[in-house]
């Protein structure tokens, strides 16, 4: 299990010719302890944050749950999903329209509960075979589904290990029923490398499109709805080592090895944006390059030891601040923006008590 852990918790990248260059997190951040003691009965798994309210809801979807980021106010109403549908990722639209997703449909609930309108991510998607990667979508790119507004649609990505350069993104509209394609490729790195199934971006929603990154390269790319330009920016954010061997398809797999390319691999683990200040956050982590202590597994001993940097952008990718966090503290992967900053939790397995804390991040 410890080895699907690692599969998505962590990643590598490109070689960049640029120097970073480190800020003193004490001169252009502040930051303070937040916790959230109010939500420990309850799971946030399948959540989705917007604005100020955390909304969620139980494995078996049927309750939603909102949580005021700002008074700790929680409120619950029971929803009722139609037929079997069992809900594992969401995004609260509105107060009349939430979409919810199981793995193979899509599901827009409206009106309370009395318009529900389910969608086959199947159905349609020969639309755009040739395109795209002969894949199923997936959504595990965010930690909520990746709505398009001004498209009305979800944004999926298509991954498989092919020499052959295509697209990577498509999205899926929910008023025509329909898969559009962008011409949107690999980081330049990539291509003609055959890419396994351990490669997936963090996707970051802006102002005119979206930014992503790969776990495995320092570059921040950006795709503008409007223009349909991509932008490739290759960003360092620390010494050493800017990238690794990329995971492809292997006859077998070596434990051992796999195990130190983690420990000894740098790491691009999460993109955000802030609407509020108008920038991207990307947090990464340099290699470790050591092995895990005597009776200490891997996993453990990487958040204990892994030296993360919160790199600030701009939204035009100039780096506004790269600052170093502290070391073995923080679990980027529940990471979220709200008015108030970015809030970064700690990791669950470092600590004693079952609440959810972490701190507060926010720019002086």
């Amino acid at each position: 299990m410890r080895i699907l852990i690692f599969f998505f918790a962590l990643g590598i990248m490109i070689s960049c010719d640029s120097k970073e260059e480190v800020s003193n997190p004490k001169d252009s951040l502040q930051v303070s302890s937040l916790s959230f003691p109010e939500l420990a009965p309850f799971s946030i798994r399948i959540s989705h944050v917007k604005g100020d309210t955390l909304y969620f809801v139980d494995e078996a979807g049927t309750r939603l749950s909102k949580f005021s980021l700002l008074d700790r106010q929680v409120s619950q109403v029971e929803i009722d999903l139609i037929g079997d549908f069992r809900p594992s990722k969401m995004h609260y639209i509105s107060a009349d329209s939430i979409l919810f997703y199981d793995g193979a449909r899509l599901l827009l609930y409206r009106a309370g509960g009395t318009d529900q309108q389910t969608f086959s991510l199947l159905e349609g998607l020969a639309q755009i075979s040739g395109e795209v990667y002969a894949e199923f979508p997936y959504e595990r790119i965010a930690s909520s589904l990746v709505y398009l507004k001004e498209l009305k649609s979800v944004l999926f990505y298509f991954a498989k290990a092919e020499k052959e350069k295509k697209r990577i993104f498509a999205a899926y509209s929910l008023e025509s029923k329909s898969w559009t394609s962008f011409p949107i490729h690999h980081p330049s790195e990539f291509d003609g490398v055959e890419l396994n199934y351990t490669t997936f971006p963090s996707v970051a929603v802006g102002q005119t499109g979206f930014a992503f990154i790969y776990s495995i390269s320092p570059a921040v790319l950006t795709y503008n709805l409007d223009s349909g330009e991509q932008r490739e920016v290759p960003i360092s954010s620390f010494g050493g080592r800017q990238s690794a061997e990329p995971q492809t398809l292997r006859d077998t797999w070596d434990e051992a090895y796999f195990q130190n390319w983690v420990m000894t691999s740098p790491n691009y683990l999460k993109l955000l944006y802030d609407p509020y200040r108008k920038v991207y956050y990307r947090i990464s982590q340099m290699a470790l390059g050591k092995e895990a202590p005597v009776g200490e597994d891997n996993y453990t001993s990487l958040l204990r030891n892994r030296q993360l940097y919160l790199t600030v952008l701009n939204e035009k990718l100039e780096v506004l601040g790269n600052y170093p966090l502290e070391k073995g503290k923080y679990d980027p992967s529940r990471a979220f923006v709200f008015s108030k900053g970015l809030w970064i939790p700690y990791p669950a397995e470092l600590m004693e008590n079952e609440g959810l804390d972490g701190d507060l991040i926010s720019l002086a």
